[in-house]
């Protein structure tokens, strides 16, 4: 390889852009499986009442163990989940709520996320790009 291309390869290699990294936690799935975890977490923690872990969701909601775990940063950094201790998980209230609501009232369940949301920093976010308003 000669100095010309040498020094062509190295500018190409300078060029590239670096990875992105984020900040927050993202979903891994879309919304559709995000809401079968959180009513998973609900019926699988018993309306809240008991902590449970990742494997214990999947096998209620029939995802695959992957799926939930990949979820969970996203769903604590929400404030979806709450982790008492590591690896164990209790839904938050309002996550319960709409969980139970959610079985007679899609609709008026997703007030209760929605409160949650508006609370979040991708609601803020949408806030502010949308210009909405509660």
């Amino acid at each position: 390889m000669n100095e010309s291309e040498q020094q062509i390869k190295e500018e190409t290699a300078k060029q590239r852009a670096p990875k992105l990294a984020s900040e927050k936690a993202l979903p891994r799935s879309g919304a559709e499986i995000l809401v079968k975890i959180i009513k998973g977490y609900a019926v699988a923690s018993n309306g809240g009442e008991a902590q449970v872990n990742y494997k214990d969701v999947a096998s209620a909601v029939g995802v695959g163990p992957t799926v939930v775990s990949g979820n969970n940063s996203f769903l604590l950094e929400s404030q979806i989940l709450i982790s008492p201790k590591y690896g164990f998980y209790v839904p938050s209230e309002n996550a319960v709520r709409f969980a139970r609501e959610a079985a007679w009232d899609e609709a008026g369940a997703k007030a209760h996320l929605r409160k949650i949301m508006v609370a979040c920093w991708y609601g803020q976010v949408a806030r502010v790009v949308t210009g909405w308003r509660n």
